[in-house]
């Protein structure tokens, strides 16, 4: 009975450590996009730099799909919406704002394509899909420029051809390939029609998506 309590005692002091874990992995990544929303550009592009440290190449192995969906919806995504209108960058070189917004927008397609076969497993998928091309779309409305623009252009080409090589729009997510095109086509609508001859209509039956390990995205 002593030894069964002990184990039991194990397993809580585990389960706590790990629950703390959490917190201070998600706390991390809080306070850098809060440093990434300072008026400081260059605190603000180092705390970028740094995010992709954490989130894209050493995330704790721990880290499970419900913790990515959660990290997408609760911070990455609204975090990166906000980035994407500040506007004390209004008074900041055009160049410098550039590169602020190449490296957000890299974070936020590096960190989709490598957790990629995670999130497929969360039924709130398709809600970060397009929540994530939605992001992209308020990167070009401030109009910075061809520079961002084609940035975002080559990085929507990316995703979705990793996707579709993927077979994410297949079968079941048939819908979701036509809800994709329908964001495209308010995004940019020439994209819309070199996706269309590049990926084809996928077939509307077939086996369950098989997501390729990783993914590379265009470098802006």
């Amino acid at each position: 009975r002593v030894h069964g309590q002990h184990e039991h005692e194990q397993l809580d002091e585990r389960h706590h450590n790990q629950q703390q874990q959490h917190q201070q992995w998600f706390r991390l990544v809080e306070f850098l996009f809060s440093c990434a929303n300072l008026d400081h550009i260059e605190t603000a592009v180092s705390a970028v730099t740094v995010l992709k440290r954490v989130v894209v190449d050493r995330p704790p192995l721990w880290v499970m799909p419900t913790d990515w969906s959660q990290l997408f919806q609760n911070i990455l995504l609204p975090s990166l919406k906000n980035l994407s209108g500040l506007p004390h960058l209004r008074k900041i070189e055009v160049s410098v704002v550039e590169r602020f917004f190449h490296r957000s927008i890299d974070l936020l397609a590096k960190s989709y394509l490598h957790q990629l076969q995670k999130l497929l497993l969360v039924p709130e998928f398709d809600e970060i899909w397009l929540n994530i091309l939605e992001v992209l779309r308020l990167f070009t409305t401030g109009k910075w420029g061809d520079t961002i623009d084609e940035c975002v252009h080559e990085t929507v080409k990316n995703l979705v051809m990793v996707m579709a090589t993927s077979r994410v729009f297949e079968g079941s997510g048939y819908d979701l390939w036509q809800r994709t095109i329908a964001s495209i086509q308010v995004l940019q609508p020439a994209l819309r029609e070199q996706l269309e001859s590049v990926v084809g209509i996928p077939p509307v039956v077939s086996d369950t998506p098989v997501v390729a390990s990783g993914g590379e995205t265009v470098e802006c």
